[in-house]
């Protein structure tokens, strides 16, 4: 009878862990001054259950991550009033441990290089969800570790 109830409670708690785990998603915000690949990029990420948040401006995107924990920003190079390499700059001094993806249709080599210097990810547009997925796996797995 003990070992029944152990083995009872013992798949409580996996099923309690499994749903945490399944439960945790990114706080995401996506940053790009075009309106229409913002809210495409907005409905994907919330498709596969993220909590989204967008900004249109790098002003906008700095009084954001005052008000709200996000764990994870999708990032243009292009805005309208800021380079988007100065504001990584500027979130990772206020939130280093944020994970930023750098977006942008100019692939250029000195694109990429600079977002690795600045310890982000580098997605070129448009991009597929098959390396959308690839990288939020990346990293989810580093946020949420078995």
């Amino acid at each position: 009878m003990s070992s029944v109830i152990g083995l009872f409670l013992l798949t409580i708690c996996v099923f309690i862990y499994i749903f945490n785990i399944m439960d945790k998603k990114l706080n995401v915000l996506v940053v790009d001054d075009q309106v229409v690949f913002s809210d495409t990029l907005k409905e994907s990420l919330q498709s596969l259950g993220y909590n989204v948040e967008q900004a249109f401006t790098g002003e906008t995107a700095l009084d954001i991550i005052h008000e709200r924990k996000i764990n994870l920003i999708f990032l243009d190079v292009f805005l309208p009033d800021i380079s988007g390499f100065d504001l990584i700059k500027k979130i990772q001094s206020e939130i280093p441990e944020v994970e930023i993806i750098i977006m942008t249709a100019y692939s250029q080599s000195d694109f990429v290089k600079r977002s690795v210097e600045h310890g982000s990810y580098f997605l070129p547009k448009p991009f597929r969800i098959e390396d959308l997925t690839a990288v939020l796996n990346k990293i989810e797995s580093k946020a949420f570790p078995l």
